[in-house]
């Protein structure tokens, strides 16, 4: 940074002696910080002063008659967090100094040596730049990811059209067929009113099944930011298996499920998890169905455990022991009967644009990893025995 600030810089200075105050801005201007200065004495001006915005930082004297500079620091770490403090008392000793900022101030100067202050406050406001510059960057990392997240989930919905249309065709046509049953038994000299009412029921159950599938499809297909709340995980997991199950059925897959009925709630997004799990099922149902002998069959698994259970993270490997495991996540394993990865495949296996398919773009696996660990969670793969594949993930559970 320049010696010379390019721009007036503006400043909450919490002290109780103007003359203090009139000083610090005199050695700040020696020192080529031209700033506009706002003395406050007391919580309620210095927290109106702040709310006002546009604060670039603030200086605090440790004790005040009516406030003290620890308060302060709270003050604006819980609402203000990119904003510097730095302590500038004469009565600071050198522990609580070191006290406050381990408490999260930027820096101390004492009354009796200000000439640390100029550059105590450039460096101060460095940082703070660099630290605003990161957080824009992540930021616009994190935008990217749940974009590009989107775009996939959308691709693999795209490849299910044929699969969704069918899970709306079923109640759809069972629609049209008891709308007729209804009305045979309503026409003719002796109409049946009890069955009638049961084709009308009927009617009703598939009419809310049909419009239940378009809700949940299109829940998958909007684009909305993250939004992390208590839910079910294997409600989530039978949604999706309903969902693919005409896929299953045309490649002669068999899929199986067996939910722990008593594991906790998850604290996620709820569309972001069923997109991996849709991925995870798709993967192996593709694995299984070029298997031209044995067992067609998709295992998809949820019990308690832990996330870390033997994991190699270099590799993303790991192996669960349900007798060691302790019930701090929930785990969620899709299993299939495939042939199975070889080793260089494990390692590179959530790698963005490795792919072992020949169309396959390499995305979905790298996408489903950044989304469980964006929850705090593990997503790992391991082989199946006899022969196929295990990807399983595990979820904090949700306190």
């Amino acid at each position: 940074m320049d010696c010379r600030m390019k721009t007036l810089l503006r400043i909450v200075y919490l002290e109780d002696d103007p003359r203090d105050a009139e000083l610090v801005q005199e050695i700040l201007a020696a020192g080529g910080i031209e700033c506009a200065l706002t003395r406050v004495e007391t919580e309620t001006d210095f927290t109106s002063t702040l709310e006002k915005g546009g604060v670039d930082l603030v200086l605090a004297d440790y004790t005040l008659p009516s406030f003290d500079g620890l308060s302060a620091l709270e003050i604006v770490q819980k609402n203000w967090p990119s904003v510097p403090l730095i302590f500038v008392s004469g009565t600071l000793g050198e522990e609580v100094a070191i006290e406050a900022l381990k408490k999260g101030a930027t820096d101390y100067v004492f009354k009796t040596r200000l000439s640390r202050l100029a550059p105590s406050v450039q460096r101060a406001l460095r940082e703070a730049g660099e630290r605003n510059d990161l957080f824009k960057a992540e930021e616009a990392l994190q935008t990217a990811q749940a974009e590009l997240a989107h775009v996939a989930r959308v691709t693999t919905l795209g490849e299910l059209t044929a699969s969704i249309a069918h899970e709306i065709n079923q109640p759809l046509s069972a629609v049209v067929n008891n709308a007729n049953a209804g009305l045979r038994w309503l026409s003719g000299e002796s109409p049946n009113i009890d069955e009638a009412r049961e084709a009308i029921r009927r009617i009703l159950r598939d009419g809310n099944r049909a419009a239940e599938v378009i809700s949940k499809t299109r829940a998958l297909f909007k684009k909305a930011p993250m939004t992390k709340e208590p839910f079910d995980i294997n409600e989530a997991v039978e949604e999706i298996v309903t969902l693919t199950q005409s896929e299953a059925q045309r490649n002669r897959v068999l899929v199986l499920t067996r939910l722990d009925g008593n594991i906790p709630l998850v604290l996620a997004d709820r569309v972001q998890l069923q997109q991996v799990v849709l991925n995870l099922l798709i993967n192996a149902i593709e694995a299984v169905s070029g298997m031209s002998e044995g067992r067609r069959e998709v295992f998809v698994r949820s019990q308690k455990g832990r996330g870390d259970a033997g994991e190699s993270r270099e590799q993303n490997v790991g192996h669960y022991d349900p007798a060691e495991a302790e019930s701090t996540h929930v785990l969620v394993a899709v299993c299939d009967s495939g042939r199975g990865l070889d080793p260089t495949a494990l390692e590179h296996l959530f790698d963005a644009f490795y792919t072992t398919k020949p169309q396959g773009l390499g995305m979905g696996l790298a996408i489903s990893r950044s989304i469980i660990e964006a929850h705090g969670g593990r997503l790992w793969a391991k082989a199946n025995a006899p022969q196929g594949a295990i990807v399983q993930f595990a979820l904090p559970i949700a306190r």
